[in-house]
């Protein structure tokens, strides 16, 4: 396991800056965001205030981990989006509800829940629990930070983009390190060059709470550092990802490392849960709005009834749960956000290797997220959870985490 190096504050001040840094290492500058590398440091960074205390063990916020590459196997058909295993009916024989089909990546109106009981999330899992090895998929090492990115992350970032126009460059933000030049061999198109706001009172407008939800931006820094920044757009969680040095990561790669990924052929020693194959409880991830403490009012089926819907309230610090940690350490995996990945929604290449849904193969209007929200049920959180949002949206229980090049 591999940790990134980065610089303090003191060895930034007595290199003069970042822009002397980056002409000492022969790369460009990219403002406090890191280096463009030439052959050089892909993710040069500086620390900064409220940015390097997370986790139980007051880790780097920013902290990345080897994720080895291999193969693992999708829990769904890919293709016709129905489980990958028998497709058992309710035993009335209705279909599966919208709300809940996602949760094994069937269509809404398919029968892909448990043969008994009610169509509901724990059942809809339930049935598509079995796991196919016709249905691979192969990635290429890369990094994954630890924890999702923060408010405090998040702020330097609009900090800079406000202070300095910082904006990605067209086509930044693919994945170049893999073989073929990148995803789908090179054919991703990266930023397309729109522009960020360049004006604060127009980031505080859309991350500030609304609606009800609990955002976790404020418009000054305090309280809610360390929480995982909440409410924002794919764009903008792939534009911080880009000027973090990095990228959003593929929806394999992201679910290639919740489930420790396979070195059998029929993937029977691959993991269940992003901790393992033990069921899912309060020691492990935060559900059922159960943060600061579990309650027994916050699981029934009225269970996003139970928050508080204020201030991040039920939303914990990143690294909260380190026994729910993932095979190769990252946290909250399950029990924090629904992480954006940077897929479309839809059928992937069956076996693929280092493949995305992109733009330029599959027409859809939703970007696939990742993970399981604070406010889930509990019985929910299996690697294989997936669902998709429009990328213009915001949501209290949709963050992100950014993915980056293997160390050379």
């Amino acid at each position: 396991m591999t940790i990134r190096m980065r610089r303090t504050s003191s060895e930034r001040t007595l290199l003069g800056g970042v822009a002397v840094t980056c002409g000492l290492l022969g790369v460009a500058a990219v403002g406090f965001g890191g280096c463009n590398a030439i052959g050089g440091l892909s993710d040069y960074h500086i620390q900064v205030p409220d940015v390097a205390n997370c986790g139980v063990n007051h880790e780097d916020c920013a902290t990345s981990l080897d994720v080895p590459g291999g193969t693992y196997c999708r829990n769904f058909d890919p293709v016709s989006m129905t489980c990958s295993g028998p497709t058992p009916e309710r035993s009335d024989g209705q279909p599966c509800e919208p709300m809940y089909a996602p949760f094994c990546g069937c269509a809404a109106g398919e029968t892909c829940c448990a043969a008994s009981g009610p169509c509901n999330a724990a059942n809809a899992q339930s049935g598509c629990a079995g796991l196919s090895d016709r249905f691979k998929a192969t990635v290429s090492g890369f990094r994954l930070d630890k924890f999702e990115v923060t408010v405090g992350r998040f702020r330097v970032f609009v900090n800079e983009v406000v202070s300095a126009g910082w904006n990605p460059a067209p086509g930044a933000g693919k994945h170049t390190h893999l073989a073929g030049g990148g995803l789908n061999g090179g054919s991703e198109a990266g930023w397309d060059g729109a522009a960020l706001p360049s004006a604060k009172a127009v980031w505080d407008a859309n991350l500030i709470a609304q609606g009800g939800q609990q955002c976790t931006w404020t418009s000054d820094p305090g309280a809610n550092e360390t929480l995982p920044i909440n409410c924002v757009s794919w764009r903008e969680a792939y534009a911080f990802c880009i000027w973090d040095g990095g990228f959003l990561p593929s929806e394999a790669e992201w679910n290639y490392a919740a489930t420790g990924g396979s070195a059998r052929s029929d993937c029977s020693d691959q993991r269940v849960y992003p901790w393992g194959d033990d069921g899912p409880d309060a020691t492990k991830l935060i559900y059922g709005c159960g943060y600061p403490t579990p309650e027994a009012s916050n699981l029934g089926p009225g269970f996003i009834g139970n928050c508080a819907h204020s201030g991040g309230t039920n939303i914990a610090p990143v690294g909260s749960r380190p026994l729910g940690n993932g095979r190769f350490g990252q946290s909250d995996l399950a029990g924090s956000m629904l992480e954006w990945t940077l897929d479309w929604v839809g059928p992937p290449a069956t076996n693929c290797v280092d493949c995305a849904v992109g733009s330029s193969n599959y027409t859809s209007t939703n970007r696939v997220v990742r993970g399981e929200p604070f406010w889930g049920e509990a019985a929910t959180p299996t690697a294989a959870q997936r669902e998709n949002r429009p990328p213009d949206a915001r949501y209290d229980f949709v963050g992100a985490r950014c993915a980056r090049s293997p160390l050379r």
